[in-house]
Order: C-alpha cells, then structure tokens, then sequence
C-alpha cells in the first residue's frame, strides 16, 4: 500500500508520467556536454541525517524497493520521482527535508566534477506557501553554490562556474527546511564541460562531521508512487 501522503496525488502522477514519457524536461536530456547528473547518481550516494549538535547517521539502503529511507517517516526516503512540480511535469530527485532543521546529505567521495553545476529545486504543485526549502552544493568540501523554493509553483533555478581541480573529486549535496511540513521537494541536479585542472581548495568555513559509510548496495532505480 502507498504512504497516505501520496494517495492525492495518484491522477497527477499519472498524468506526469505518460506526459514525460512523450516530453522529457530537456535542462536534464542527456547531451554531449553533459559531465554528471543526480538522475544518474543518486543510488550510488552515501546518504546521512545530520540532527544539531550529533554526528551523522547513515539513512538505510532498501534494495527491495530501490530508495534510502533516512526515517520512520513515510515521506523520508531519497529516491526518482515523477509527477507535477513547479507547475510542470517533472522528472527529478525526492529530497524532503526532516523534522528538527535537520540536514539530509547526499555525497560522493569520488566522482566525476565538469565546470559548470546547475540545480533545480521544485515543490509539488499542491504545497502552499511555508517556510524554504534549501538545496546546498558543495566541491571539495567548498559550496559552491545555493537555491531555494517557497511554494509548490516555485521553481527554484541556481548555477555557477566551478573551481579549478582535479577531473574527479567529492561532490555532495544538503537539503534542509526549518520546519519540514509539508516541504515536498524534488531536486534536478547536474554538471556540464569539464573541470579546468589545478589544486582544489577546501572550505575553510565547512564543518561537516566525518561519517561511517552506507553499506553495499546494487544500484537500484525506481519512480514514485
């Protein structure tokens, strides 16, 4: 049986996903440019909660039904998503904050880095007005840049040039709201050209705990519902 809270949304889903099937979103179509995409990678992500003032914990990996669950919580899990956001159908990632301002983090170690990062961050059309949800992207530790969505027919757009460094690095993404109700969000994410060569320079300012991996998954995709 579905979670509840994604039993009104079961037409439009519908909907969204025979309308992607015919007109796929095309910021995310794969092209020759295209270094690195959250579509693509996001089973393969070490994901963690981060609560104040704790250490990380890592979400659970549920190979059975091909998502993360970071909660007991119906809605806390990191998966595909297809249906209406922002006023349109959407492909992307379903990355709803927790409860307490706590961080979800997606990371990965090593992976590949192009020079141009630009994120999409979305709430599903039903959601009203409330408090921000915040999209956080980080590079060798550095963020490097930042977007926001308030309301289901927000689009939230943000992109910049990435620094130099290695062809391959960490890439890791935060997700937080102050108050996570009913901040149903999905993410696009990805990176294009490749990195200009030199030495990466890690934030100063960054203070992310160092945290126990996940363990070993197959990477297996799935949509929602």
């Amino acid at each position: 049986m579905l979670p509840w809270i994604f039993s009104v949304f079961l037409i439009a889903y519908a909907v969204a996903a025979s309308t992607l099937a015919l007109h796929p979103p095309p910021a995310i179509a794969k092209s020759k440019g295209l270094a690195w995409r959250l579509e693509d990678n996001w089973a393969q992500a070490e994901v963690h909660v981060q609560r104040r003032g704790q250490p990380e914990q890592p979400c659970a990996w549920k190979k059975g039904d091909g998502l993360f669950q970071c909660a007991e919580d119906s809605y806390a899990f990191v998966s595909p998503y297809a249906g209406y956001a922002a006023g349109q159908a959407q492909t992307c990632t379903w990355l709803h904050p927790l409860p307490g301002g706590a961080t979800t983090i997606l990371r990965w170690p090593k992976t590949t880095i192009g020079n141009h990062l630009q994120m999409r961050l979305a709430l599903l059309d039903e959601v009203g007005p409330g408090t921000p949800v915040q999209l956080k992207a980080f590079v060798d530790n550095r963020q490097v840049v930042a977007v926001s969505a308030t309301e289901g027919r927000e689009l939230g757009f943000a992109q910049a040039d990435l620094p130099t460094g290695p062809a391959t690095s960490e890439f890791r993404l935060e997700i937080q709201a102050a108050d996570n109700a009913w901040r149903l969000a999905c993410a696009q994410v990805w990176m294009t050209g490749e990195r200009a060569l030199g030495h990466a320079t890690p934030g100063a300012t960054d203070k992310a705990v160092p945290a126990a991996g996940n363990p070993p998954r197959d990477p297996v995709t799935r949509r929602v519902p």
